[in-house]
């Protein structure tokens, strides 16, 4: 188990009943976000990029290239594929792991991605300007399904699901 403070990160090898504190090898210890596949862990981080491990958080190398904007707020993995939510820049995709990341540049009416989630056939995107979108092109196009039209909420914080049923957490 990981779990991320201010300002720090700490690994759990017993169910949470002892923590230790873990850095080697990540920088920025101002973690937002974690994802895992089958092979990898991943941290997103606010200022330092996105940050890989492949032995369960004892040691981290940064796996930005290509990622202009290293403020990230959320990310989803799916295979070798990796999304990152920028603040202020949109959406990133890599096929390889994190290696190398491209932009993607179209489609959000807002850049602040707040939440991604990814299921088999959709890739979903929370903002902070309280919209909601879905893609079933690994982001290329984008549907806005902002939930609650008529409610009067501030931001989608987080998005998840199971198998067609979707959760969106929304900040009031």
């Amino acid at each position: 188990i990981l779990a991320a403070t201010d300002g720090s990160l700490f690994r759990s090898s017993d169910n949470g009943n002892s923590w230790s504190p873990i850095h080697t090898g990540l920088f920025n210890a101002d973690v937002r976000c974690f994802a895992k596949n089958e092979s990898f862990m991943f941290a997103g981080t606010f200022g330092g990029g996105v940050f890989c491990s492949k032995d369960d958080g004892l040691t981290w190398t940064g796996v930005s290239a290509g990622l202009n904007n290293k403020y990230i707020r959320s990310l989803v993995a799916k295979g070798s594929l990796l999304f990152a939510g920028t603040d202020s820049g949109g959406v990133y995709h890599s096929s390889d792991n994190g290696k190398n990341w491209s932009h993607i540049k179209s489609g959000l009416s807002d850049q602040i991605i707040s939440a991604l989630w990814i299921n088999d056939s959709f890739l979903f995107a929370g903002t902070l300007d309280s919209s909601a979108f879905r893609s079933s092109d690994n982001g290329v196009s984008w549907k806005s399904i902002r939930p609650g039209k008529t409610s009067n909420y501030k931001y989608v914080n987080f998005i998840c699901g199971q198998d067609s049923a979707i959760f969106v957490g929304v900040k009031y």
